[in-house]
């Protein structure tokens, strides 16, 4: 089974969904390929928070309030 190895996730909420911005220990993916890549996702309104701390315990996240 593959494993993501997840070390941040930033939340920004926003007037429809929440969208996280999640850190991964994966190499980054386009030039200049330094640093780790990023991946993304939306999330009910309003729900990011909860839907982190359930599926990413432990891995540190900070909250942006958006438009």
């Amino acid at each position: 089974m593959f494993q993501l190895n997840v070390t941040e996730v930033v939340i920004i909420k926003t007037t429809s969904t929440d969208l996280l911005r999640i850190r991964t220990g994966l190499p980054q993916a386009v030039w200049p390929y330094k640093g780790e890549a990023w991946i993304g996702m939306e999330v009910a309104k309003g729900k990011g928070e909860e839907y982190t701390k359930q599926n990413f315990p432990g891995v540190p996240f900070t909250i942006i309030e958006g438009e």
